[in-house]
């Protein structure tokens, strides 16, 4: 299962905290929306996660076409007077971001880079650490960055979602931030791979569309 990495999700967060949540209700939904990748295991390994991509994803199959998110959508997205409903609409953009991702952003590095994927079993970690310094990049570059303060300063987590260990959302989000600010590759240089307008483009036209899945389906 290919996802979109964390540092995009924070960036389709902030597009919804910056222009259609109420602040109150801030928290809540950024610690959603990175909430989905908070399983046990080793970042951008091909190995086992705790618990594993399928639960923490709703997908049984393991693939993104199987996504079923209008399963989650109807067992938690139900009441926008509770603050947890807004921690459950992050979990829900994540889940429809990553099945984005996966067909405008992964796939086709699949059809350009056959020959790579062929020679290589692990070509994608080469893909991905494009994707990772950009992110690491972006996150540098900005003065203000509300979604990353958000998870700096999460605290102690609530356990939202019975298929989590006790405080694993709160000790995971510390591991993202852990992740981001240890960070030490070198982020300036050429991206051979991915390209940063190649993210920058995918984060507004994702941020376009599910604007519009969740006007349409009156969750906001």
């Amino acid at each position: 299962m290919i996802l979109a990495t964390w540092g995009v999700h924070l960036r389709v967060a902030r597009c919804f905290i910056d222009n259609l949540i109420a602040k109150k209700y801030h928290r809540e939904f950024v610690i959603g929306s990175v909430a989905p990748d908070c399983g046990y295991g080793v970042k951008d390994s091909f190995g086992e996660f705790t618990p594993p991509p399928k639960i923490t994803h709703w997908s049984p199959s393991g693939m993104k076409r199987d996504c079923r998110y209008n399963d989650f959508q109807k067992e938690y997205l139900n009441d926008k007077s509770n603050a947890d409903y807004w921690f459950y609409l992050g979990y829900y953009v994540h889940l429809l971001t990553d099945i984005m991702w996966s067909v405008t952003m992964y796939m086709p590095t699949r059809v350009k880079y056959a020959e790579e994927y062929k020679k290589n079993p692990e070509f994608l970690k080469v893909i991905k650490k494009d994707w990772n310094d950009i992110d690491v990049w972006h996150l540098r570059s900005l003065t203000y960055h509300p979604t990353f303060d958000i998870l700096k300063n999460a605290g102690e987590i609530k356990d939202y979602l019975p298929y989590y260990e006790h405080n694993q959302l709160t000790k995971q989000v510390k591991f993202i931030v852990d992740y981001y600010e240890s960070y030490s590759s070198n982020t300036d240089r050429e991206f051979e791979y991915t390209q940063k307008e190649d993210i920058q483009n995918f984060v507004e036209c994702s941020c376009e569309l599910l604007y519009k899945v969740l006007k349409e389906k009156e969750l906001i």
